[in-house]
């Protein structure tokens, strides 16, 4: 067995390595996501929990909340606002 690619399981189908990236996302239509899917015989697919780490993984890649930086306080400040409570 060769790490460089995955096997099916009756060892009929193989595929090198892929990398998935979120960055760009894009929809279809799931009529032609299906009738790709039939004209194109078997196929290697994720099984779980592989399936659902992906999903998971794009799902927290996707809802992530970006929060510009002057939303932060700064340590020194922070610091320095907490000498003035204690005093």
């Amino acid at each position: 067995m060769s790490l460089s690619k995955h096997e099916s399981e009756d060892h009929n189908l193989n595929m090198n390595y892929k990398i998935v990236d979120f960055t760009s996302i894009f929809t279809i239509p799931y009529n032609y996501l299906s009738t790709f899917a039939e004209k194109s015989g078997k196929r290697l697919r994720l099984n779980s929990p592989h399936r659902e780490l992906l999903s998971q993984e794009f799902g927290n890649f996707f809802a992530r909340i970006g929060l510009p930086n002057e939303d932060f306080i700064q340590k020194k400040e922070l610091k320095e606002a907490v000498e003035q409570v204690d005093e």
